[in-house]
């Protein structure tokens, strides 16, 4: 039997609201992740600094998502094949990888800054054009077409500005808080403590 969109949907909704994200004693959210083996931690390429695999990352990304990126994280990584020579190691190449996503994201932060100040200011300078254009006799297609070029250069530093600068205070919260997370390592057979 097929069943309907709007059925499909009321089950996403009561499955989605019973899903609470657990925490430990501390408030911490809990993620859990299990490594079943070592070499889809580590990233096989980094010289110097241990750094997660880009497998690992994408999978810590996702399940950061849905988690407001104010709130504190636990990190239980479950695994019998790391050793205790290991967490060490391992913690690190994941706090590097936060460092690492936190730089990426100033820079984005900073270069948006720039890249809507600069669209700004082209916008402006176009509307002045645009006015000046209408006070003296020009072509009346040639200052509408000014008009717009002006008006999409400033919608376009708002829009930078304002709403896709969320997206990137949002990503450089989550960084922080996966950089200041509690890591516990945990074998796979036991049960989880908080």
């Amino acid at each position: 039997m097929i069943r309907s969109l709007k059925e499909i949907r009321k089950e996403a909704n009561a499955r989605s609201k019973q899903d609470g994200v657990e925490r430990d004693e501390e408030g911490r959210v809990i993620i859990d992740v299990t490594v079943r083996s070592d070499e889809a931690f580590l990233s096989d390429y980094s010289v110097d600094k241990p750094v997660i695999s880009s497998d690992f990352a994408d999978f810590l990304h996702d399940r950061l998502e849905p988690i407001p990126p104010r709130e504190p994280l636990l990190l239980r990584i479950h695994g019998d094949c790391i050793d205790e020579d290991e967490k060490p190691l391992y913690e690190s190449a994941l706090r590097e990888h936060a460092l690492e996503s936190y730089k990426k994201t100033a820079t984005g932060f900073r270069r948006n800054t720039l890249l809507s100040s600069v669209m700004f200011a082209i916008g402006v300078l176009g509307i002045i054009a645009a006015v000046l254009c209408s006070v003296f006799p020009t072509n009346a297609v040639f200052t509408e077409i000014l008009d717009i070029f002006a008006w999409v250069f400033v919608w376009e530093a708002v829009d930078l500005f304002f709403l896709e600068r969320g997206g990137l205070r949002a990503e450089r919260r989550r960084a922080l808080r996966l950089y200041d997370a509690k890591i516990q390592f945990l074998p796979l057979t036991a049960e989880p403590q908080n």
